[in-house]
């Protein structure tokens, strides 16, 4: 169960991590109501309400930012150097992560056109909006790639 309440309203809940090995580059929300009655959030279903995603943003990503840092350094051990996507569900009762599946991404395109309405309100997500989401990948990457130059 991955639901969160906000002003009256339950919305199942995950995280995307974008990651260049173990450097995470953004991580971000999506959300869906359960009403819709499918605890499967896709970023079409995450509501353009930008209080619900802001305080959804706080709560499941600012706040736990050290124990994801950790999430990721571990899969970069597992899964070498790369572009990642990380989809990360966290369990409403024990806060507990799970990982739901992890992929080679670079940028969430539709993602970013889904909430371009809003981002002008979205202080949390404003680097996917801006040069720096390309900046902070470009120099994770070149970070990355000095951790195994041999000289």
């Amino acid at each position: 169960d991955t639901c969160v309440e906000y002003e009256g309203r339950s919305y199942f809940t995950t995280v995307r991590l974008f990651c260049v090995g173990k450097e995470i580059v953004h991580g971000f929300v999506r959300a869906r109501n359960t009403r819709d009655g499918s605890p499967r959030v896709n970023n079409k279903d995450t509501p353009l309400n930008p209080s619900l995603i802001e305080h959804l943003q706080s709560i499941l990503v600012t706040d736990r930012m050290t124990e994801l840092r950790q999430l990721a350094q571990r899969l970069a051990v597992v899964l070498g150097p790369g572009f990642y996507a990380h989809d990360l569900l966290i369990e409403k009762q024990t806060g507990r992560l799970f990982i739901c599946e992890t992929g080679f991404k670079f940028h969430d395109w539709t993602y970013s056109a889904r909430l371009s309405a809003v981002s002008d309100k979205l202080p949390s997500l404003c680097s996917m909006f801006s040069i720096g989401f390309p900046k902070t990948s470009a120099e994770s990457f070149l970070k990355e790639c000095r951790s195994f130059s041999v000289f």
